[in-house]
């Protein structure tokens, strides 16, 4: 749970720019399920479903 705080806090932290690739917000909504998975447990489930083609577009960070 560490690994994915550490994680989701250089991920929201470094961003400079206005756009983030596909692949990176995937990265940083898994770690962050990672963490709340710890507190919710087996309440909470989680499904990504995203093709490879589109993890290197750009969209607007969160």
């Amino acid at each position: 749970m560490i690994l994915s705080l550490s994680n989701y806090f250089r991920g929201t932290l470094k961003r400079n720019d206005d756009f983030i690739k596909v692949k990176e917000e995937i990265d940083l909504i898994n770690s962050y399920i990672t963490i709340e998975k710890a507190r919710f447990g087996e309440r909470l489930s989680f499904y990504c479903d995203i093709e490879d083609r589109i993890k290197d577009y750009k969209i607007p960070s969160f």
